[in-house]
């Protein structure tokens, strides 16, 4: 009797493990798709909002300022490495988005550059939460503001590719 209750327990400790495990890994898979889906909502939010859009390369990017530079619209047979404008809540301030290594980061600054923000990683590339972005990219269509009579809304596409550890 005793060496067929150890058996059993072995059995049940052994399941028991694994069902731990199993819950870990479906823990972290949970959180990391909850910070990347934060981060989306956020950036969507804010483009959604904003107006006076410039696609823009990392070099524009890593400059002391955010300033009206580059193209304005940005091909899906050239997206932009990143996106500099002028958010929807204040008209006095440039936001910008681009990918550091693997994390998405935002900086808000001044429009007169008085005031550079800091580039602030709006994804997490620690345990638990773990999204490692490879590619981040936008296309922006429509957001040439030359002609006054021009009523048409911009529309901007964040293309995204990467990876989430899972534990």
């Amino acid at each position: 009797a005793l060496s067929i209750f150890a058996i059993v327990m072995m059995v049940g400790v052994g399941t028991l493990l694994v069902l731990i495990d199993a819950n870990a890994k479906a823990q972290a898979l949970s959180s990391a798709m909850t910070n990347l889906s934060f981060a989306i909502d956020s950036m969507t939010r804010n483009l959604r909002t904003g107006r006076e859009f410039y696609c823009s390369d990392s070099n524009s990017l890593t400059q002391s300022g955010l300033l009206r530079e580059g193209t304005n619209d940005c091909s899906t047979s050239n997206p932009a490495e990143g996106i500099v404008f002028t958010p929807g809540f204040e008209s006095d301030k440039r936001m910008a988005y681009r990918l550091n290594g693997t994390s998405i980061e935002q900086r808000i600054d001044d429009i007169d550059d008085t005031e550079a923000g800091e580039w602030v990683p709006i994804t997490s590339d620690e345990p638990p939460a773990a999204v490692s972005v490879g590619t981040l990219a936008f296309v922006a269509i429509g957001t040439d503001d030359t002609e006054a009579s021009d009523e048409e809304q911009p529309q901007i596409s964040i293309l995204i590719e990467g990876e989430v550890e899972n534990g």
